[in-house]
């Protein structure tokens, strides 16, 4: 497994957090 570069570990990250903040927004909602 090729270690993966920081900057693609970071994009990964944020990302995620704004998937996360989505998926929170959607459920506060309800």
């Amino acid at each position: 497994k090729p270690i993966p570069k920081e900057s693609d570990v970071k994009t990964f990250n944020y990302t995620a957090h704004l998937w996360d903040i989505r998926w929170l927004r959607e459920r506060a909602r309800k």
